[in-house]
C-alpha cells in the first residue's frame, strides 16, 4: 500500500510539473494594441493683451517667470563708461568691488580688474582699477574714464 501511494504521488507531481511547464511555455494572451488615428481637439492658446507689465496667468515660480522678467527688462546695449555713475565701492576680504550704473539702466560690477555685465559675463576690452573712493575704467585705445562717488562729486563741486 505504501508503494502505491508513493507511485501515485510521483505521477501526480510529474503531471503537475508537465502541465505547469506548458502553461509557462505558452505566451500569455495580450489583447491587441489599438491605435486611434483621431487626434484630440487642441485647446486655443490664451494671449494676455492687458496694459499690465506681467501676465496674471503666468506663474511667479518656475519657467514662466524668467520669460516675463526678460520681457520686462530692456535689452542692454554695449558698455559705455562715459555716461556711467559710480554707485558704490564694497570692501571684502577678497578685495574691492565697484558697482556702477550706465545711462541705459544696466548695472555693472567691477571685480579684480574685470568689468562684468548684468549677466555676470566679462565685458571685453575694459578693465577697472578700484581705488579708495574712485574707479578708473581703462577701455580700448587707452581710453581712461575716472568715476567718483556721487557725494564726493557734490563735495568737489561745492568747494569755492
Amino acid at each position: 500500500m505504501d508503494k502505491t501511494r508513493v507511485l501515485f504521488f510521483c505521477l501526480l507531481v510529474a503531471g503537475a510539473t508537465r502541465m505547469s511547464g506548458r502553461a509557462f511555455a505558452q505566451e500569455p494572451m495580450i489583447p491587441p494594441l489599438v491605435i486611434s488615428t483621431a487626434t484630440a481637439p487642441t485647446e486655443s492658446e490664451y494671449v494676455y493683451k492687458g496694459d499690465r507689465l506681467r501676465d496674471p496667468f503666468v506663474p511667479l515660480i518656475g519657467g514662466g517667470a524668467g520669460a516675463v522678467a526678460a520681457a520686462v527688462q530692456p535689452e542692454l546695449g554695449s558698455f559705455n563708461p562715459a555716461g556711467a555713475e559710480l554707485k558704490g565701492i564694497l570692501k571684502s576680504p577678497t578685495g574691492r568691488w565697484a558697482i556702477l550704473r550706465t545711462t541705459d539702466g544696466g548695472v555693472y560690477i567691477v571685480q579684480n580688474g574685470k568689468v562684468h555685465d548684468p549677466k555676470r559675463r566679462v565685458v571685453d576690452g575694459y578693465q577697472g582699477v578700484i581705488k579708495e573712493r574712485t574707479l578708473i575704467l581703462l577701455g580700448p585705445k587707452n581710453e581712461e574714464v575716472e568715476l567718483r562717488l556721487k557725494k564726493d562729486e557734490e563735495a568737489a563741486n561745492n568747494k569755492p
